[in-house]
């Protein structure tokens, strides 16, 4: 136990006896000058740099002390800078297309179409019943298709009317006003007892020229046509699946509803 005191009484009194060394040796400037600089490295490296207040105060005591510390004084911002994560993806800003506007031609002018119609009633009738196959609906706003489909058809029938009198005044039957309507074409037992009437009052008919079966053939298409379109009202049509015709209507009629 004496022995251990007596070492430590011996190592304190050799702790005193260095003091005064080791003051001198922090007095020294190269000893100043290496821990200024292993400090201004240790920040440049852990940390990227001195902040522009800790570069002040390395000046402030580089002045003071006579020294220089050796390093790279970088500055950096003291505010730390934002951490940037590689895999984020800044997100797409949609933009959504401006709608195509879209502009639609005014409805034919049918009473003026009809009267500027030049030749026999018959080739009124084909102009008429052109019209009525080539018209493309679509070009129409929507409101109005089916409107305009019908009274085409109306009118085209109004034509074939005349052609069909002018026929009967050709082969000199009594009753020129013998017009068919739309029930004539119900069932075939309707159309014969018509057909028949017509012949019987024809002076010498024993049947029906060609062009007459041709004129009836057009009157069952479109009163067809008409009765089509007609029952199409108020339903979606399938406009843009080539149902833009009165043609097309009045061929398939409820088979255009989408």
């Amino acid at each position: 136990m004496k022995k251990t005191l007596q070492a430590l009484d011996e190592l304190m009194s050799s702790i005193v006896t260095l003091i005064p060394t080791w003051l001198n040796m922090l007095k020294s400037t190269r000893v100043l000058t290496l821990l200024g600089t292993g400090a201004v490295i240790y920040l440049t490296w852990t940390q990227g740099g001195l902040t522009e207040a800790q570069s002040q105060v390395a000046a402030m005591i580089e002045g003071v002390l006579g020294v220089t510390f050796i390093g790279f004084k970088t500055l950096r911002s003291s505010t730390p800078a934002p951490i940037v994560d590689s895999n984020t993806v800044e997100p797409e800003v949609a933009v959504k297309p401006k709608p195509k506007e879209v502009v639609y031609e005014s409805p034919m002018n049918i009473d003026e179409f009809c009267n500027s119609l030049i030749g026999t009633n018959y080739e009124k009738f084909q102009d008429m019943n052109d019209i009525l196959t080539d018209y493309k609906l679509d070009n129409l706003h929507p409101s109005v298709r089916l409107n305009i489909a019908q009274e085409l058809v109306n009118v085209t029938i109004d034509a074939l009317d005349d052609a069909w009198a002018d026929e009967l005044v050709k082969t000199k039957c009594a009753k020129t006003a013998l017009i068919p309507d739309f029930t004539v074409f119900s069932n075939s037992q309707k159309r014969s007892a018509f057909e028949k009437m017509v012949m019987d009052e024809t002076p010498g008919c024993e049947w029906l020229s060609t062009h007459q079966k041709l004129l009836l053939q057009d009157y069952e298409r479109l009163y067809k046509w008409s009765a089509n379109i007609a029952m199409l009202t108020g339903k979606p049509i399938k406009w843009d699946m080539g149902y833009n015709s009165c043609e097309m209507l009045g061929k398939f009629g409820l088979q255009a509803v989408g």
